[in-house]
């Protein structure tokens, strides 16, 4: 009986280990402007932190193609340091962008530590509204010897937001062709209020989603 213990503890154990070991890799979205005007370019960047031996990764990315439509993507300087690497994207169907990125030859190694994997370029469609970026079908190959230990690791989505471009215009509450520290003062003169000025999103309400479309043009315009 004491035997059989110790046995299912080490498979208990050697499972937590490897459930902390695949669960340490972080893959996250960074925009470069959590809200945009309509019609107008935006970038995501692809990063991983904590990350062991990294020579592959494969995903699916699904957004609203209604909202935005997909232009491109481009290589960061983390995978392909020391080693030529080959990125691959299909959208298919639309709304989900299928990614594919790899080292070329085990003899390159992995990769080890935090960076930037890609720029995933975007264009915002003439419509309004929150877009979800969204991972499905992700793994990553982390490399052991000559073979691909696949692991799934942690991927976080993030949301971006669509707005009307006079939106942009509105923010300059005091109308001096800047937004700056006297907007900021009288935007929370009105904070938790219905002021239609400040409300920049029509929501009835002025609150933090509204700060951030102050926040996305601050300075001169």
């Amino acid at each position: 009986m004491k035997k059989i213990f110790v046995i299912l503890f080490l498979i208990f154990l050697s499972g937590f280990i490897y459930l902390q070991i695949s669960a340490a890799q972080t893959v996250g979205l960074n925009f470069s402007e959590a809200v945009i005007a309509k019609n107008t370019d935006f970038s995501l960047t692809v990063s991983i932190s904590n990350v062991a031996n990294l020579f592959g990764m494969a995903f699916d990315l699904d957004f609203d193609p209604v909202l935005v439509s997909f232009v491109g993507a481009s290589e960061g300087d983390f995978l392909n340091s020391g080693c030529q690497t080959s990125l691959m994207t299909a959208e298919n169907p639309a709304g989900k962008l299928i990614v594919g990125y790899t080292r070329l030859g085990s003899s390159c190694g992995g990769v080890s530590g935090s960076g930037v994997l890609m720029t995933l370029n975007f264009k915002a469609k003439d419509r309004t509204g929150i877009n979800n970026f969204s991972f499905s079908n992700n793994l990553l190959c982390l490399l052991s010897g000559q073979e691909c230990n696949y692991v799934i690791g942690s991927w976080s989505s993030a949301n971006i937001e669509i707005i009307d471009p006079l939106l942009f215009l509105l923010v300059d509450l005091n109308y001096d062709y800047q937004v700056n520290a006297d907007d900021s003062d009288l935007f929370k003169a009105v904070w938790g209020s219905t002021s239609t000025q400040a409300d920049f999103n029509h929501d009835s309400i002025v609150n933090t989603k509204d700060f951030g479309i102050m926040m996305s043009k601050w300075g001169n315009y």
